[in-house]
């Protein structure tokens, strides 16, 4: 994903314009034993998503992160019930989740919308795409608390 934005984000600001939207895992998938370097990499591109957001503030060019919600049946997984990667009730996620919430980020309808993370599986398709963005998005990897600057053990 690095490589690829750094290859499109010149033509997207060039046309004043872009939707950049990484598709990454659960928090808890990202801190799971055993899914190294699986985790590492989907926590840096949520950490990217934030980083490429203040840096493209106010440039037309969006960038959200938007995952399944689950592991999605895309016949990459074993079909043994209990591995430990299925959704909430052993089920495998359908990949049209992605459909709606997808097509909204990628329209102008979403201009005004980045750093925010979406769940596909939380995303109803039959309710209007606004309403649904905001009952569903959430800030894109581990926004800053409140009263730090982010630069806490910094020499001045």
């Amino acid at each position: 994903p690095f490589f690829m934005t750094r290859a499109a984000v010149p033509h997207m600001l060039k046309a004043g314009v872009g939707r950049i939207v990484n598709v990454t895992t659960s928090y808890g998938t990202m801190q799971r034993p055993r899914m190294s370097p699986y985790g590492q990499t989907k926590a840096a591109l949520e950490t990217a998503t934030m980083i490429w957001s203040n840096d493209l503030e106010g440039s037309g060019v969006t960038v959200n992160v938007l995952i399944p919600g689950g592991a999605a049946d895309t016949r990459l997984l074993p079909d043994a019930p209990g591995t430990g990667f299925r959704a909430p009730g052993n089920k495998l996620v359908s990949p049209t989740v992605m459909q709606a919430p997808i097509t909204w980020l990628m329209s102008d309808a979403s201009a005004n919308t980045t750093s925010r993370r979406f769940i596909g599986q939380w995303w109803d398709p039959d309710l209007p795409a606004d309403e649904m963005a905001k009952k569903v998005g959430r800030p894109a990897g581990w926004p800053i608390p409140e009263g730090q600057g982010g630069d806490e053990g910094l020499a001045d």
